[in-house]
């Protein structure tokens, strides 16, 4: 990595932070949202494709989707091929939830790779903290519903990067457990 690609990534974690200031984890009050912006990026890292502009993705895979950060914002910032990605990663917001997790199943194959690999991380993280969750904050259906639909997502994104698929499925069966689940249980 070149110290300008370390610059461009402290820069977007530094964006991510602020644009993310305030803002906590589904189920998880008192941690900060920058802690599964980080927890993505990290996951990332494990993949042998990781290079600069996913690790600025994946720090910046949220801003537009859950602040007022814009893709022009961080085209003029990161360049189109960053805000490519982090647009493919962004859910028309317009929609219901169920239409949105729809929508990213069935685009999800057609994705770049670095997209399908910040999605996978994604998806892992946050499996890991609905394991982790307070129950009153998130309910069990809500978690096996989350659960069965990112079993959906890793089908569809099989073939992605088998470090991060790995990872994922780990943290849905981390999930199954939490949910007292036997295994395989869960899926739809």
């Amino acid at each position: 990595m070149t110290p300008d690609g370390l610059r461009q990534i402290a820069d977007a974690l530094a964006l991510a932070a602020r644009a993310h200031a305030g803002q906590s984890r589904k189920g998880h009050p008192d941690q900060p949202q920058i802690v599964h912006i980080a927890d993505v990026a990290v996951r990332v890292l494990r993949s042998a494709d990781a290079d600069t502009e996913t690790m600025i993705a994946a720090l910046l895979h949220d801003t537009v989707e859950d602040t007022d950060v814009t893709l022009y914002q961080i085209e003029e910032s990161f360049g189109k091929t960053i805000a490519g990605i982090v647009a493919e990663l962004t859910d028309d917001p317009t929609l219901p939830e169920a239409e949105r997790r729809r929508r990213q199943v069935q685009e999800a194959p057609t994705r770049s790779g670095r997209a399908r690999r910040i999605k996978l991380a994604d998806k892992a993280s946050n499996l890991a903290a609905l394991a982790t969750a307070d129950p009153s904050a998130v309910g069990e259906d809500e978690r096996q519903t989350y659960l069965a639909w990112a079993l959906d997502m890793l089908a569809a994104l099989r073939g992605t990067d088998a470090v991060l698929e790995a990872d994922l499925a780990a943290e849905a069966e981390r999930l199954r457990l939490a949910l007292g689940l036997a295994p395989g249980e869960g899926a739809e």
